[in-house]
Order: C-alpha cells, then structure tokens, then sequence
C-alpha cells in the first residue's frame, strides 16, 4: 500500500466496496480522511469511484457526491493494466496537485488561480475543521 493509508477493509455488506482512512502527509490535507472506493463489477475494465467520506476542500471533488474526479479514473483515459495501488498513489498525487483545467468547483480553481496561497489557506483551515486528528 501506498504510504499515508493506513487501513483498507471491504464492506462486510458489498464485496465492491472499499472503506480506507488515509493521512496525507501534506499541506493542506495534514490529517485523517475516511474514503469508500467503489469497484465496478465490470473491473478492471471499468474504473472504479473514490468518495470522500470525510468533507474536503478541493477543487477536483463533486461537492454534491463528495467523489473524486481523477483524471486517471475518467472512462476515456481509464486503462484495464492499472492497479488498486496506482489508483491510491494517483490518488495522493491529486490532493497535492489540484487540477484547475478539471475543476468541478469553478469558484475554488478561480480561487487557486488568482491567489493560491489563499486556496491553501482555505483548505488547511476547513482540513483542521471537518478531519479527524486520530485516525478512527
């Protein structure tokens, strides 16, 4: 696994859901997040869906769905050779390196692109409020 999840477990309900707390070791994101990873039935040959459990601020998550929107993940650049682990390391690489071309919150890429310092700021502030200190 990756470095920074520290747990992954299978819905004891739906074999094609994953539950993992991940602690990006990173500013903005320093802290504790819950995710669900949703596996198609039809992978690998259909990507599978990250949901941030945990609220979070950044520009590349569905603030209605919570998902994560990876470009890796997209069913027009999803490849059936990548691996579970790839998905958790893009994934890391998404909180550090938010995509404004791909934004689906356009207010926040405005944000990031006019002052990113403020961006970071925001999302430290609202990462301390709605993260986890422990893991759980």
């Amino acid at each position: 696994m990756p470095e920074g999840v520290l747990s992954v477990a299978a819905d004891p309900k739906d074999v094609y859901v994953w539950n993992l707390v991940i602690a990006p070791n990173t500013d903005p994101y320093k802290g504790f997040f819950k995710l669900r990873v949703a596996i198609h039935p039809e992978y690998p040959f259909k990507p599978p869906k990250i949901f941030f459990e945990t609220p979070i601020y950044h520009m590349n998550v569905d603030p209605k769905t919570n998902q994560a929107c990876l470009h890796t993940l997209q069913a027009d650049t999803w490849k059936p050779s990548t691996q579970m682990v790839s998905v958790l390391r893009s994934l890391f690489y998404f909180l550090s390196y938010p995509q404004p071309e791909r934004s689906v919150q356009p207010d926040l890429s405005a944000l990031f692109l006019k002052d990113p310092t403020g961006y970071l700021k925001a999302a430290a502030d609202f990462t301390k409020e709605k993260a986890s200190t422990k893991p759980e």
